[in-house]
């Protein structure tokens, strides 16, 4: 199940092992009004990896 993180929020913490550890997290684009119109669009997410 893809889970909403909040904009600016940390999403849970990940047990992590030795070895190859897939994290998988999505984007989703969203319009910014409901004045919505079909064309081109371009879109960039950037994901912060912090660990200890």
């Amino acid at each position: 199940a893809k889970i909403l993180i909040p904009l600016n929020q940390a999403s849970k913490d990940y047990s992590l092992h030795s070895g190859k550890v897939p994290l998988t997290f999505y984007a989703q684009l969203r319009p910014v009004n409901s004045d919505v119109q079909s064309g081109k669009v371009n879109a960039s997410a950037t994901f912060v990896l912090h660990y200890d």
